[in-house]
Order: C-alpha cells, then structure tokens, then sequence
C-alpha cells in the first residue's frame, strides 16, 4: 500500500465567475440586492457587476458591503483558495 500525503497548491479566482460567498450573504440575510444597494451606497447595477463577477469592488465598497452583511471581508472576497491535492508517493517523485 502506497504512501499517500498531502500537497497543497493556491489557486488564484477568476474573477469572471459568481461570487457565490457574497451571493449567498446576501440571500442568508434575507435582503434584496436593491435594499443592500441602498444601505452600502454602491449603485444596483455596479452590485449586480460584482456579484456576477463583472466588477471588481474597491476595498471600501468590500468593507461596506462585510459590514452590511455581517460577515468578514476575507470571507466575502477571498483572493485566492488553497486547494488540497491528495498526492501518492510515486506521484509526488515524477
């Protein structure tokens, strides 16, 4: 039985997709995305742009939106994810 250990590797987001994280903050809090637009001062379409990934959000518009949704801003809009590899032996000495 081989060996088996853990390798981790980051991999950068893309920021062309869904943030799902903000996206399900929004829907956990139980808020539409025009009364968040309201309560942050970020326009509605320039909110649905950085939901769906096609805007990126300056850090004070990640602040106001962590602290309208009562979450972190690591957690909102991480900048990179580690990704665990499962990795045998003899694939880690090629």
């Amino acid at each position: 039985m081989a060996r088996r250990d853990y390798c981790y590797r980051e991999v950068t987001m893309n920021p062309r997709q869904v943030n799902m994280a903000l996206k399900l903050a929004i829907v956990a809090s139980r808020q539409s995305q025009r009364a968040l637009s309201l309560t942050t001062a970020i326009g509605e379409v320039r909110l649905s742009g950085i939901v769906h990934g096609r805007v990126v959000p300056t850090v004070d518009e990640q602040r106001r939106l962590a602290k309208a949704l009562g979450r972190s801003r690591k957690v909102l809009f991480p900048t990179t994810t580690t990704k665990v590899v499962l990795v045998s032996d003899t694939e880690q000495a090629v």
